[in-house]
């Protein structure tokens, strides 16, 4: 019997934590599952704790890779896998209780979604030391496209965070949709995803728990990992703007996710010269202001088609204070 949820674990240096990941996974009430880890050519002992959970447990299973990144090991194990759907777990991170797949397969019995999106609770370094929970919502919507709904509600929270959602595999799989190999991979992602989702599910309990590691974020505050940071939101905003311009989308939908995604670019940019990045922008994002309701933006649009559209970018520079 094929499992019912597949999850998917990219492993790279987590021996200090896989294991009380693997464990919250083990622990779960509900039995039909397979948990793939994908050894990303990481250098310490994570794959001795991975075998030895896959020695005693035939649902851990174990894939072996070159170092390519986290989003080449997840789509890797997305197609191995078996189950119906598909849960993606940072191997840092852990499941907050021993019945999250029990309440999410009622869930999905009943609904039948698409998509599911659960609450996050986040802890810094220890899951001794708790910071927040996420956000959490009651609502189904169906026979709907997921990113107008998304967008309409301006749930921009559930286009930010891949691991607290479950996925129809079959979704994933039928329209081709991988990981981009990218910093901020769940950003580029996710929209892809609910534009081809038509049922999507918000539930109020608690679905993951994240892990911040403060060394982590430290280290990685660098000129050239911060630079090339806000280009990456840059190009994700330029490929999100563009998605929505010819998804089918609502009115509402199209002018919310253009005020996001514009507030997205020129935060980008700030971020990338701010690191002392050398890209300077491109003047076209200002085309797409004419799909915002924003007041401010459409006037910056008809000023664009008076003055041109470079002049009207250098004035948006000014605004975000970009030098």
């Amino acid at each position: 019997m094929n499992p019912f949820f597949s999850l998917v674990i990219p492993i790279y240096n987590a021996e200090e934590y896989i294991e009380e990941c693997l464990k919250s996974i083990q622990l779960q009430t509900f039995k039909n599952w397979e948990a793939i880890c994908v050894i990303d050519g990481s250098p310490d002992n994570s794959i001795l704790v991975c075998k030895k959970y896959a020695e005693f447990d035939k649902r851990f299973k174990i894939i072996l890779q070159e170092n390519q990144g986290a989003a080449v090991a997840r789509n890797n194990g997305l197609v191995n896998a078996q189950g119906e759907y598909v849960h993606f777990v940072d191997p840092d991170d852990r499941l907050p209780n021993n019945q999250v797949y029990e309440n999410i397969f009622r869930i999905i019995n009943e609904s039948n979604c698409d998509v599911i999106v659960g609450k996050s609770n986040y802890f810094q370094d220890s899951f001794d030391h708790f910071i927040e929970h996420g956000i959490g919502y009651d609502l189904i919507k169906e026979n709907y496209n997921s990113l107008s709904f998304i967008l309409e509600k301006k749930f921009f929270f559930a286009l930010t965070s891949g691991a607290n959602k479950l996925y129809r595999r079959s979704l994933l799989i039928d329209n081709n949709l991988l990981w981009p190999n990218v910093i901020n991979e769940d950003d580029r992602w996710l929209p892809t995803v609910m534009n081809c989702s038509k049922k999507i599910v918000f539930i109020k309990e608690e679905l993951y728990d994240v892990r911040r590691r403060a060394q982590s974020l430290t280290s990685t505050r660098t000129n050239s990992r911060m630079s090339r940071r806000g280009f990456e939101y840059m190009q994700t905003a330029l490929e999100n703007l563009e998605l929505i311009s010819k998804a089918n989308i609502s009115k509402l939908a199209l002018m919310n996710g253009t005020e996001y995604y514009i507030q997205l670019y020129f935060t980008g940019l700030k971020m990338h010269r701010d690191y002392k990045g050398t890209e300077n922008g491109t003047s076209n994002i200002v085309l797409y202001m004419k799909n915002s309701s924003n007041l401010k933006m459409k006037i910056v649009y008809l000023l664009s088609l008076l003055l041109g559209k470079k002049f009207v970018f250098k004035i948006m520079m000014r605004r975000y204070k970009i030098v």
